[in-house]
């Protein structure tokens, strides 16, 4: 009878046990999954802060490069600008260099004909006299009138009408006089040569104007030479500036681009990676508190397990010392525990 008891007493203390242990091995089972989900958070969470930081640090440099290239298109637009202006007005210059140029030749030309027209009327006036005065003949002084008016219309051109005048009044006194009134000869000698002097003073002064002329065509060619030499490379010089400038200006559109593109890209990344953050935290909350209502069950599993086999020791105990005995030395293992007892180290994830 005792030993039927005995058998009984021994299968309730085993049922016991063996839930026990099913509790036991649940928690070790649970506490493993828990510590690879608190080493798979741990890592998820570190790669999208690691994510966040580098899309952060991305979006700075390619703003700062932004900045940089949008500072630097500005300035180059500037220069663009003040460059323009500046060729405008150089080749405005070049063109009215040229203009000048056209008018001083223009006017170089006239004056040069006008006084070679009047030297030749000079000329042929002292070959008339040259020739009057070898052949002593009444027949050249008919000519006389043809010679005072070509020098008149020549000094006219020239602007030279008072220095001609007392040669054409001269002329004028030698063909009004009879041809006995001049001698032998016909021609009075010295009114020829006061006539010949008058012409040779202004040949020399007509000449020394045309030369003078001349002199000063070939400095101002030589000075519009320099001139356009001078605007012709300032002109070439902002061309090719201006050519510099608009590839910059290329440069930096495709720069600014290029960076605005990146920070994009950056913020997108961002965004997405701190969404992605924030569900981590909350999952891995999530299992943090399973975790801590799984562990808290089975403790009050384990408290429930040790208050059924207390009970159980003291009834049974009561009516065999033999069989107490056995009852009491299974207990162990049956104290009072809380988690730490099982050696489960929660990780708290916050929000």
């Amino acid at each position: 009878m005792l030993a039927k008891g005995a058998g009984s007493k021994s299968a309730v203390f085993q049922l016991l046990d063996g839930l026990k242990e099913k509790v036991i091995k649940e928690q070790a089972a649970q506490k493993g999954i828990y510590d690879t989900q608190t080493v798979d958070c741990t890592d998820e969470i570190a790669l999208r802060e690691g994510e966040v930081v580098e899309a952060k640090s991305a979006f700075k440099e390619a703003q700062f490069a932004f900045d940089a290239c949008t500072l630097s298109k500005g300035n180059a637009e500037k220069a663009q600008t003040h460059n323009e202006e500046a060729l405008l007005t150089k080749k405005a210059n070049l063109k009215s260099e040229e203009t000048l140029r056209t008018k001083q030749k223009e006017m170089f030309t006239k004056m040069d004909e006008d006084l070679s027209k009047q030297l030749s009327a000079l000329k042929l006036a002292l070959d008339y006299i040259s020739s009057l005065k070898e052949s002593q003949s009444t027949e050249t002084i008919v000519s006389f009138p043809q010679i005072a008016t070509n020098i008149a219309l020549s000094g006219i051109s020239n602007g030279n009408f008072d220095d001609v005048v007392p040669i054409i009044i001269a002329f004028t006194e030698i063909t009004s006089q009879a041809a006995e009134d001049f001698g032998v000869a016909g021609v009075e000698s010295s009114a020829i040569t006061s006539i010949e002097n008058m012409i040779l003073d202004m040949e020399t002064k007509m000449s020394e104007q045309r030369t003078a002329l001349r002199e000063d065509d070939a400095e101002d060619t030589k000075n519009f030479a320099a001139a356009q030499e001078v605007l012709g490379a300032m002109i070439t010089k902002l061309g090719g500036e201006l050519l510099q400038i608009g590839e910059h200006i290329t440069d930096m559109n495709t720069c600014i681009a290029q960076e605005s593109s990146i920070m994009g890209k950056a913020t997108k990344k961002k965004n997405r990676n701190d969404e992605i953050l924030g569900k981590t935290i909350i999952m891995c909350a999530a299992f943090e508190k399973e975790y801590q209502n799984a562990e808290a069950a089975r403790v009050n599993e384990l408290a429930l397990l040790k208050g059924l086999r207390t009970v159980v020791v003291e009834k049974l105990g009561l009516m065999d010392d033999t069989t107490s005995k056995r009852v009491e030395e299974g207990s162990e293992g049956w104290e009072a525990s809380d988690k730490t007892d099982y050696g489960y180290d929660s990780k708290e994830f916050s929000m």
